[in-house]
């Protein structure tokens, strides 16, 4: 195989990176807004942008140019804001193959086993983001250059057992964890991955990680002197016994190892969770109705507000039921996912120690390390929550002919409720409440991607929230964005 002039390229950019990066700190990049574009859009997401090697190459890279406007209202601060997100990710892949003795005979074709044993991935970033601040009284700086950093950047080993498929996948480096459909864990950490394959119906993986060390920490009020140092440990058990029905269970165990020298001499915040999950997937009766459903029970400790060296238990809760129907190829999908995040009536807000539960009492508001899309308009921190979500996903033009065919749009409903009515709630984007209800008010997202050429897509949403009269204001809050992506 032919490789030489590409891998010259590949070699030079990776130096240029890599000195960049010796340069430049390594700062990681905040991955709210990134979050955000991971909305369902089709069958496609932020994460699964192509980005993996073709078969049977030494030597593979590639990569992204994003460009993403975006305007928002900034309720409540006065008036809205403009802005533009331009990014550039690249990637390489460095994959060969090894001879590995099969011990057994009896299970192999012969004594060697052929396997992609060795295998380097890395993914780099360079970010620039320019701000119209109109309105916005806060001040956020009106350009910013993010990079170049490490977004990824792991090595796994492959050890084939059997030619039925047993073998060991060993993993060390920085990468998305995740546990579930990604609601208790689903994070950028460095850390070592182990994932055993024992046969076609039983898989298990474990994992020892920590926080990348320039992240701000889950407590959004621990001073910034102290960046998340967070320790994470968990495994998860995957059977295919029932073949139309999968099942996973699973157990993290989250540390606080943070110090708070740096923080209030009168408050704590420590953190320390655990937390046992069972997800499972599949179809029941009708075809084409797909259901999902995740439980998810959390323990632990955290520190009550107002006083040092006291903690309260935690025991709390969330679960996600999803109903699927796909009818046909017009219509990709009809949806409709309930929420349900268990509350603390102590607690004025989920995210944070200091606003956190009264001594003496247990900790019942959910906290988590994972991600769920909860609407674009008002992003919602699944905490002390209900949120009814329904929807259809559209390929309108669908035709193997046709230059739209990959053209897909989508409609999705919300309604935002509170489970304990005099709890608190949390969002990034922030609106302060008045008085005590549990309605909290209807959103709607839209979307509308396609993908142009085999290299180009386009996306464009728009969200709208309509609070109730719990919250300060009543006026409506509104997010549009538009994106062009470039894959090479």
């Amino acid at each position: 195989m032919f490789i030489q002039p590409k891998f010259k390229i590949a070699v030079l950019a990776i130096v240029v990176f890599i000195a960049g990066i010796l340069i430049y700190p390594q700062v990681e990049l905040p991955d709210e807004r990134e979050r955000l574009e991971a909305k369902e859009r089709g069958e496609r997401t932020f994460w699964e942008i192509p980005q993996y090697p073709r078969p049977g190459q030494l030597l593979d890279w590639g990569g992204w140019l994003r460009t993403n406007f975006y305007t928002d209202s900034l309720e409540p601060l006065e008036g809205s804001r403009f802005y533009t997100i331009d990014e550039l990710k690249f990637w390489f892949n460095i994959d060969f193959k090894g001879k590995l003795r099969c011990e057994d005979k009896s299970k192999c074709a012969s004594d060697t086993l052929d396997s992609s044993n060795h295998t380097l991935y890395g993914r780099f970033q360079e970010r620039f983001t320019f701000f119209d601040n109109r309105g916005d009284s806060g001040g956020a700086p009106p350009t910013d250059w993010f990079g170049p950093n490490v977004d990824i950047l792991y090595y796994r080993l492959n050890i084939p057992f059997t030619k039925q498929g047993a073998n060991l996948n060993l993993t060390i480096g920085r990468k998305y964890f995740y546990l579930g459909q990604g609601i208790t864990l689903f994070n950028k950490l460095e850390g070592i991955e182990a994932n055993l394959r024992f046969s076609q119906y039983l898989t298990l993986n474990t994992f020892l990680a920590k926080t990348i060390r320039t992240t701000d920490d889950f407590d959004y009020l621990r001073s910034r002197n102290s960046l998340s140092n967070r320790l994470f440990a968990g495994f998860e058990v995957y059977t295919t016994i029932l073949p139309k029905n999968p099942i996973s269970i699973y157990y993290l165990h989250q540390l606080d190892r943070n110090p708070d020298k740096f923080t209030d001499p009168t408050q704590d915040f420590l953190y320390d969770s655990w937390y046992l999950g069972l997800y499972t997937t599949g179809k029941v009766f009708i075809p084409d109705f797909i259901y999902s459903f995740e439980f998810i029970w959390e323990g632990g400790r955290s520190s009550s507000k107002g006083v040092k060296g006291v903690t309260s238990r935690i025991n709390a809760w969330a679960n996600v039921i999803k109903l699927e129907y796909i009818p046909n190829k017009f219509i990709s999908r009809i949806f409709l996912t309930n929420f349900w995040a268990s509350g603390d009536a102590d607690r004025i807000s989920p995210r944070t120690s200091a606003l956190g539960s009264a001594p003496g009492t247990t900790d019942t508001a959910f906290g988590y390390f994972g991600f769920i899309p909860t609407g674009l308009a008002f992003f919602f921190y699944l905490s002390n929550i209900i949120i009814t979500k329904t929807g259809i996903v559209l390929r309108p033009f669908y035709d193997e002919s046709s230059s739209l065919k990959d053209l897909n749009a989508g409609l999705s409903l919300y309604v935002y409720n509170k489970h304990k009515q005099n709890g608190g709630i949390y969002s990034s984007i922030g609106l302060e409440t008045t008085n005590q209800k549990q309605f909290l008010g209807t959103g709607i997202d839209a979307f509308v991607s396609w993908k142009i050429l085999s290299d180009l897509s386009i996306t464009s949403e728009y969200g709208l929230f309509f609070p109730s009269d719990t919250f300060t204001t009543s006026k409506t809050r509104t997010f549009f964005s538009f994106g062009l992506l470039y894959e090479f």
